[in-house]
């Protein structure tokens, strides 16, 4: 028999509905978790701490919107925020699905802008949008007092009757004469990018998407992803100053670059650092360490590190590890008050556009004794062709004891190596070999980075312990090649080669030069 409902017991019921409605409305976080069998019908929520730490900044940023739209003195919390988050964790239900319909709520004028580098993802989010809003959950519970309008309902393109709208779009579109108070970017890299489409990506924001804001003092914009290289939209918004959430699918607190810019609410505590313990994973029912270990499988350690660390490189790096790398002290090599090596040479990577250009310059001043190498000094940075050749000089005066400067034939190497003889012929410089090299006629950076593994997983090359650029050094060599920048790695890579010994089959490198 079925129990009877009692008036006492349906009230309390309504009083609990009431509450859920309320919380929903109030607070993004409680809005995805009853919305989730509307969102993703069929399909159980599993919950997860990450949840309302992504729907909270979301929330803090639209509310601060609101705030600094009705009060210019109001000074918004977050007003750019990027989240690096891994795959499958629901980010797209959560931001731009959730977040865009619970937006509207309370501030129903708000435009959107939805941008991603697949139309078919833009697309797929705005249709779920206009979905949530029109079900008899959203309807039945919040009751709008505005429709969405008939004459502006594409899945692409939709408004609401009280001034708001939600565009989507791919990266590539035209945007010109649009303007929103909320961008959202969602993936703006395909994994499988090419360093050339990456950056045309970035050149797109930059010039025809960043600045498509209705008010530049209070409208926001946010971007979600997955890292995938050292310079990619992640590290190129965070370079322009956002706030940034990071979210590992495996903690590893030494893997981030810096704390968190801004507070995250952990059961109610303010924290600036990840809450887990070292290596506890993200969302542990979902993903178990077999379907880790699978993935670390299946994508490689690049890969996974890039999709699911949050990193372009393992930690421990990818094609060259960071441990490889020795270190030692200017007493280890020093003899009677003088460096006490068999050689030293400088090595150069110059940059490969025209003279003028500050592009960066791989730089090095190594030197060697028996199968050893000593990187005494890393003075890679940007410099023009006049401060590359003034470079050179001044580190011939700083190490009197080098003989040889190697200069990579590449678009400006020519002009240096010419420069630099005419100085030593003048008298201007001290007598000098100055040897330019084809080490790019022998294969790809990658081939002729993977050439130097050998010696570097043997140990065979040492840096100066407590150097101010030790940092750069290695992490450029770990990235690789991932990197932004892999200018050490060639100036390396060709005095290794270089001085390769004549029984290594690699010696066949020192015929390409002069």
């Amino acid at each position: 028999m079925l129990e009877s409902i009692t008036p006492a017991r349906a009230r309390s019921e309504l009083a609990k509905r009431e509450l859920r409605r309320r919380n929903a409305r109030r607070h993004l976080r409680h809005f995805v978790r009853e919305s989730w069998h509307v969102t993703n019908p069929g399909v159980r929520f599993e919950d997860a701490w990450y949840v309302d730490v992504v729907a909270d900044h979301v929330q803090s940023q639209i509310e601060g919107w609101a705030s600094a739209r009705a009060d210019a003195s109001f000074e918004q919390p977050i007003k750019d925020l990027l989240i690096n988050i891994p795959p499958r964790c629901s980010k797209s239900t959560i931001v731009s699905v959730c977040a865009t319909a619970w937006a509207w709520l309370d501030h129903p004028e708000m435009r959107i802008g939805c941008l991603s580098v697949n139309p078919r993802v833009s697309f797929r989010d705005a249709l779920a949008v206009r979905a949530l809003i029109s079900s008899e959950w959203y309807q039945g519970w919040f009751s709008p007092d505005w429709t969405l309008r008939d004459d502006q309902n594409a899945v692409s393109n939709f408004a609401n009757t009280a001034g708001g709208s939600r565009v989507a779009r791919g990266f590539d579109s035209n945007v010109v004469g649009e303007g929103f108070d909320w961008i959202l970017v969602d993936d703006p890299h395909d994994p499988r990018d090419s360093e050339g489409q990456i950056q045309a990506v970035l050149d797109g924001w930059d010039v025809a998407l960043s600045s498509r804001v209705n008010d530049p003092r209070c409208s926001i914009r946010t971007g979600i992803m997955q890292a995938i290289a050292e310079k990619d939209f992640s590290s190129h918004v965070l370079g322009q100053g956002w706030a940034w959430l990071c979210l590992q699918m495996e903690n590893a607190p030494d893997a981030l670059t810096k704390d968190f810019p801004i507070a995250v609410a952990i059961d109610g505590k303010s924290t600036r650092r990840d809450p887990r313990p070292r290596g506890e994973c993200l969302h542990p029912a979902r993903f178990p360490p077999a379907v880790l270990d699978q993935r670390k499988l299946e994508l490689g350690p690049y890969g996974y590190a890039a999709q699911y660390q949050q990193r372009p490189a393992p930690l421990e790096g990818g094609m060259i590890k960071r441990d490889w790398f020795k270190r030692f002290t200017l007493v280890d090599v020093t003899k009677d008050g003088k460096l006490d090596f068999d050689w030293v040479t400088i090595t150069v990577d110059p940059t490969g556009n025209a003279v003028e250009d500050g592009d960066q310059v791989g730089l090095l001043v190594v030197g060697g004794k028996g199968p050893r190498r000593f990187v005494l000094e890393d003075a890679s940075r940007r410099m023009t062709f006049l401060e590359t050749c003034a470079t050179i000089r001044a580190l011939l005066v700083t190490y009197p004891s080098c003989r040889k400067v190697l200069v990579e034939k590449s678009v400006v190497g020519p002009a240096i190596v010419e420069q630099l003889r005419k100085e030593v012929s003048q008298g201007a410089l001290r007598i000098v070999v100055i040897e330019e090299l084809t080490t790019h006629m022998l294969g790809t950076k990658s081939q002729r980075a993977l050439a130097m593994v050998p010696a570097l997983a043997a140990g065979m090359v040492h840096l100066l312990d407590g150097a101010p650029w030790i940092a750069a050094f290695v992490g450029e060599h770990a990235l690789f090649p991932n990197g932004r920048h892999d200018d050490r790695v060639d100036a390396l890579a060709q005095l290794l080669a270089h001085y390769a010994p004549i029984e290594d089959p690699q010696s066949r490198w020192r015929l390409l030069g002069s």
